[in-house]
């Protein structure tokens, strides 16, 4: 079951603010001193901010609860940690549909009674107070500021193993796994492993493919290696799929049909990469006739290993239109290639 709660605003509270270093916010304190109908809870969102201002997009959102209420601190934490970097100003807005909560603030000249003295400077110089009627359009308050505690994440284990469950899988060539990621520093890493029967282990990062040399048909196990340091992690969110795929050993593509002509002579020109094993034909069909090799006139080596520059003619021949069939063979073990294809006609 899925509640859903329309929230009508009165008098939404955004404070911004700015950690010192770059810190994953797992929740923020505010200070209450007026309950209002307990039935009504407080929304606490994490929005970004634009010229200084706080904006309607919502980055982490949580709730609440003003049942049992009590003036003094109080705490809301978010379902998972926000990264909130350094060097830019983050706003966190409170928004209730009731019109009597009331939460503190500070401003500068008025007297504190908590602590017996007068506001002499500014309660928190990084950024003001703001108010508004629709979580839309702000006013800053630049003398104020709302009591209040950040919350960062602090880890005590910056390394952790998530096993993913086991996969059978069946002629397999080719293994991706796909998954979203959070990197908030070049210290936090993501690193998929596959463990397959025999004891060995492939490393992959999310999205990477891993090509095989041959086809395997077995369960493997899948597992995600999480490094973060104390103050930063990584974050891993599900889904996380394992993408197995199995390469043909032969592939065919047959061109459309062209004007051809009368004793007329075909050129093609294609790149070709073919490690041990693999091959390479083309053939040339006139109007509806069977598709006929074509001869291989010139071979030219090129700067990139394996790869070689293929001329292919025809003798002279009459048909009102030809099409061209490539056909590549190979497998796991020689994982043939083609690219740059043409041909004219003269």
């Amino acid at each position: 079951t899925t509640t859903v709660k329309i929230w009508t605003a009165y008098d939404p509270q955004a404070q911004v603010f700015t950690p010192d270093e770059t810190r994953q916010i797992t929740g923020i304190d505010f200070h209450l001193c007026k309950i209002g109908n307990q039935n009504h809870d407080l929304v606490i969102d994490l929005v970004t901010t634009e010229n200084g201002y706080p904006t309607a997009d919502i980055q982490a959102q949580t709730s609440y609860s003003m049942k049992g209420a009590k003036t003094g601190w109080a705490g809301a934490r978010y379902d998972v940690p926000l990264t909130v970097p350094d060097d830019r100003l983050t706003a966190f807005v409170l928004k209730t549909d009731d019109a009597d909560h009331s939460v503190s603030l500070a401003k500068l000249g008025d007297f504190d009674k908590d602590n017996q003295r007068y506001v002499s400077s500014h309660p928190y110089v990084t950024g003001p107070r703001f108010s508004s009627v629709n979580a839309k359009s702000w006013s800053a308050h630049q003398d104020e500021a709302l009591a209040f505690r950040v919350l960062a994440a602090r880890y005590r284990q910056t390394e952790k193993i998530v096993p993913l469950g086991e996969f059978d899988l069946v002629d397999c060539s080719d293994l991706q796994v796909r998954a979203a990621v959070e990197l908030p520093s070049s210290e936090c890493s993501v690193i998929f492993e596959i463990e397959r029967n025999n004891g060995t282990i492939y490393q992959l990062l999310p999205f990477q493919l891993l090509s095989l040399t041959e086809y395997i048909s077995e369960k493997v196990k899948l597992r995600a290696i999480l490094k973060g340091t104390e103050k930063l992690s990584p974050v891993l969110f599900a889904p996380v799929q394992l993408i197995a795929g199995k390469i043909h050993k032969e592939a065919t593509y047959v061109t459309r049909a062209f004007a051809f002509g009368e004793k007329a002579r075909l050129t093609s020109y294609i790149k070709t990469f073919l490690p041990g094993g693999a091959t390479f034909s083309l053939e040339m069909q006139l109007d509806d006739g069977a598709f006929v090799p074509l001869k291989l006139d010139e071979t030219e080596q090129l700067a990139e290993p394996l790869w070689t520059e293929r001329k292919f003619i025809s003798s002279d021949k009459t048909a009102r239109q030809a099409r061209l069939k490539l056909t590549l063979t190979g497998g796991p073990a020689a994982r043939s290639m083609v690219c740059d294809f043409g041909a004219g006609i003269l």
